[in-house]
C-alpha cells in the first residue's frame, strides 16, 4: 500500500492501494481492483466495480459507487450506488440524497 501526504492536484486515478492523508483537488476515480483510504476530495469520487473506498474526511461533490464504499466522514453531494455496497457510521453526513 502506498501512502501519500498532502495535496494531489487535478483528477487522479487509483489503480493499486492508496492511503491519502490529504486531498485530491479534482475527481478521484478508484479503478477496478484498487482501494483507497482518504481524507478529502474537492471534486467527485468514483468507485468502480471491484474497487473500494473508505472516506474519513470530506467529499465536496457527488459519489458514484459501483464497488464498496464506507463513509465515516461527510459527502456534501449525493451518494449514488449502482450494483455496489455503501455503509456508513451513524455520525457520517450525506448532505444530498443516498440512492
Amino acid at each position: 500500500m502506498i501512502t501519500e501526504n498532502g495535496k494531489i492536484e487535478g483528477d487522479h486515478v487509483v489503480t493499486g492501494h492508496l492511503t491519502l492523508n490529504g486531498m485530491v483537488t479534482g475527481t478521484l476515480t478508484v479503478a477496478s481492483g484498487g482501494s483507497v483510504r482518504l481524507n478529502g476530495v474537492c471534486g467527485r469520487l468514483v468507485v468502480q466495480s471491484d474497487a473500494s473506498a473508505e472516506v474519513g474526511g470530506m467529499v465536496v461533490a457527488d459519489v458514484l459507487n459501483e464497488g464498496t464504499m464506507h463513509l465515516s466522514g461527510v459527502v456534501n453531494g449525493s451518494v449514488l450506488t449502482k450494483h455496489g455496497r455503501f455503509t456508513r457510521t451513524e455520525r457520517s453526513i450525506v448532505r444530498g440524497e443516498v440512492k
